[in-house]
């Protein structure tokens, strides 16, 4: 499975999430924009190779399956950008890390 991340403000908006599927991604989960927030997204290029697992503000979490292969999840995280908000970032992957025990990318 071939992966892309970046940041990139406003990547979640409906437009870029539109010309994003446009250029070939299958699969797509996207967390709209809140406040000066941009959103986040998460595409992939065979829809069904991926789950969703769960999703908020901050995060997306997926499940992928690929043939041959064993399934392990993947996991886009947008962490706080206030210093003093950090621990949210830092509970949060604690919170997933129960969720399964499946190996685990967190990008």
């Amino acid at each position: 499975m071939i992966t892309l991340s970046w940041n990139c403000r406003g990547v979640g908006l409906p437009s870029n999430v539109q010309f994003l599927t446009d250029v070939g991604f299958e699969g797509l989960v996207a967390v709209d924009p809140q406040g000066r927030s941009g959103g986040i997204a998460l595409l992939w290029k065979e829809e069904n190779n991926a789950r969703l697992l769960g999703y908020s503000r901050n995060h997306i979490d997926i499940e992928i399956s690929v043939a041959g292969m064993q399934p392990w999840r993947l996991t886009g995280l947008y962490g706080e950008p206030d210093r003093a908000q950090r621990k949210k970032t830092w509970d949060l992957l604690r919170h997933l890390a129960r969720d399964s025990n499946l190996p685990w990318c967190v990008d």
